[in-house]
């Protein structure tokens, strides 16, 4: 999944999930390498994780939520996804430390 570069920096290839053998590890393995992903700034590499097409990204503020009905955290079709990852990437994104 990944290595180091010249400069002993972490490198991380990003795969697709395979969805037609659903296993507790893959699934755990999958969000580990897009936590990952995402903690080490490769927004691009971490957006290639998800299929073009109908995505829906979705982070509930509890479980059972419907999003018809609450304000969630995370809500986001593939283009929104992308409009999310060009900002960050743009280096114009605020966060607070």
């Amino acid at each position: 999944m990944g290595g180091t570069d010249e400069g002993g920096a972490l490198t991380v290839t990003a795969t697709k999930l395979d969805t037609t053998e659903l296993d507790a590890g893959s699934i755990s393995n999958f969000l580990y390498l897009e936590a990952r992903l995402a903690d080490e700034h490769q927004y691009l590499a971490w957006l290639d994780l998800w299929a073009p097409g109908d995505v829906l990204y979705w982070c509930p503020p509890e479980e059972g939520s419907d999003p018809s009905r609450v304000v969630c955290l995370v809500y986001d079709d593939r283009e929104k996804l992308e409009q999310r990852v060009a900002r960050w990437e743009s280096g114009y994104a605020w966060a607070q430390d």
